[in-house]
């Protein structure tokens, strides 16, 4: 179901975003990536065969060639962010807080504090890690884990000035294969069993899942290196699948009431 905007304000370019970076606001030990992303749907029936091509065309990703993937996205009430994507905006944003594998006992545990930004076909991606508690992490208590001031600290940081009413929307978590190709070293995922709930308090239905995988291109260029052409006899058609997008209209869709 496509959900109906309520007014927003257009998204700021990458370029005045930028424009709002200040030195003392520097988000700490922070990477930056810039590429093109391409995004392939597939069928889960093919999974199996997919993954297998992939280990074949592909060689395994050095670090974290397999694991889970959890990801806690932020957006306005209005839901501004998921309004600029589905209406294909040129400049977008996702603010999200991530973390890998289970997340469970005392102690603390490493999340990524990340700000994705968009333009046309090409993706900056920063973030920076943030060392959390894990129970609070594992309770989804995400006002303790990532207090909003932190949060607005951090994305001052990043150069990008956000909105106020920024709050945890959704949590979407997946399972990854991550492969590299030998002759461009472009990078791709392959994600899978993409589950998707509303976070903590707000939680009020089981996890709705996508019933997608999805094969994710990262690369400096939209053209394919020669070894990776068969992908398009998986799946012809490139896609402007968002997981985001996808879990907030599956979730619409479900049973029970729906308050992000």
């Amino acid at each position: 179901m496509m959900l109906q905007p309520h007014g927003r304000e257009p998204a700021r370019s990458v370029a005045t975003a930028a424009a709002a970076r200040s030195p003392e606001f520097e988000a700490p030990h922070s990477e930056t990536f810039t590429r093109v992303e391409r995004k392939l749907l597939v069928d889960p029936k093919r999974l199996g065969l997919i993954r297998a091509w992939l280990a074949h065309a592909c060689a395994p990703a050095p670090a974290y060639p397999v694991g889970q993937v959890s990801s806690c996205y932020y957006d306005t009430p209005d839901m501004d962010e998921y309004f600029a994507s589905a209406d294909g905006d040129l400049y977008k944003h996702k603010v999200r807080l991530r973390w890998y594998g289970s997340v469970a006992g005392d102690g603390n545990a490493i999340a990524f504090v990340e700000l994705k930004s968009k333009q046309g076909a090409e993706t900056a991606k920063r973030r920076a890690p943030l060392t959390v508690p894990a129970l609070a992490l594992a309770d989804e208590e995400f006002g303790v884990v990532l207090p909003r001031e932190t949060l607005t600290r951090y994305l001052l940081g990043f150069g990008h000035r956000p909105p106020l009413d920024l709050r945890p929307t959704v949590v979407v978590t997946y399972h990854r294969y991550r492969f590299v190709d030998r002759q461009s070293q472009m990078t791709l995922s392959l994600d899978s069993s993409i589950r998707a709930w509303l976070p903590g308090a707000a939680r009020c239905s089981r996890p709705v899942q996508l019933g997608v995988a999805v094969v994710e291109l990262k690369g400096r260029t939209v053209a394919l290196p020669p070894l990776l052409r068969p992908l398009a006899r998986f799946a012809p058609v490139w896609s402007a699948f968002t997981k985001y997008g996808a879990a907030i209209e599956a979730l619409a869709d479900a049973p029970g009431p729906f308050r992000p």
